[in-house]
């Protein structure tokens, strides 16, 4: 396989403040967040370009917010091309 892509899934008690200071970090460089969303349930879906998910985790509770939910999962470029081409489990913002 080419390359590697790692999904991070969390649900937070204020989604919408925690996708702002993710999306924010995104932005500065502060995090390796590769692409960012949300879904129905609010969870909010990144797409990293390295596993940094305890440092999320560690932002996100130092900043005040209940992290409920926290998944990671890896998938293969190939995987992740064939989801995006697919049209299926996109992320909104």
């Amino acid at each position: 396989m080419l390359g590697e892509q790692l999904g991070l899934h969390l649900k937070v008690d204020r989604p919408s403040e925690a996708f702002a200071l993710l999306k924010n970090c995104s932005q500065n460089g502060t995090l390796p967040i590769r692409d960012l969303g949300t879904d129905r349930e609010n969870t909010i879906k990144l797409e990293l370009d390295a596993d940094c998910s305890g440092k999320i985790n560690r932002l996100l509770i130092e900043q005040g917010f209940e992290v409920t939910h926290l998944s990671l999962e890896r998938q293969d470029l190939e995987s992740f091309f064939l989801r995006q081409t697919s049209g299926g489990d996109q992320c909104s913002e």
